[in-house]
């Protein structure tokens, strides 16, 4: 099995219950929680070099679309954090980026190796393994998603007295 559909597979196992119990509901990677004049919004979002993921918060407001990009289409039934001017993102493991595979920083920038590529991976000089990747990193990362949800919830709070 990839490193991604493990890292899905924990998200599903020790994330989204949790979103569930607090009223979120959907499908991976977006999930929704309705009030009657707002949506908090959760995306978990590919990060396009792979190996890792943010997670994207917002709100969106039913009556007052200030905080809705012009190209929403107005179906509340599937808005994501992209369809909102205003976003969260959680602070991650390394620059709001979750790895979850070995992670080496080199010349300011954190670079995620995955098991497919550490084959082939030169290490440089001045590459510094910062993270290392085992069976236990899934969990790892959902524990460190769990723990800054907090600050999502503050987040969340603070826009909805707005």
């Amino acid at each position: 099995m990839s490193q991604s559909t493990e890292m899905k597979k924990a998200l599903l196992k020790y994330v989204v219950p949790h979103l569930q119990e607090n009223g979120f509901g959907g499908e991976y990677p977006n999930y929704r929680r309705a009030y009657s004049d707002r949506i908090d919004i959760i995306s978990f979002t590919t990060y396009k070099y792979g190996n890792a993921f943010y997670v994207d918060i917002s709100t969106a407001y039913l009556r007052d679309d200030n905080n809705n990009h012009t190209h929403f289409n107005g179906n509340y039934n599937e808005i994501v954090t992209g369809n909102c001017n205003k976003i969260y993102r959680l602070e991650g493991n390394f620059d709001h980026l979750f790895f979850y595979t070995d992670v080496y920083f080199s010349w300011g920038l954190y670079l995620g190796v995955s098991d497919k590529k550490a084959e082939t991976y030169k290490k440089g000089l001045f590459d510094i393994r910062v993270q290392k990747a085992d069976q236990n990193i899934y969990k790892r990362v959902c524990n460190k998603v769990n723990k800054q949800m907090r600050k999502a919830y503050k987040w969340w709070n603070k826009m909805s007295k707005k």
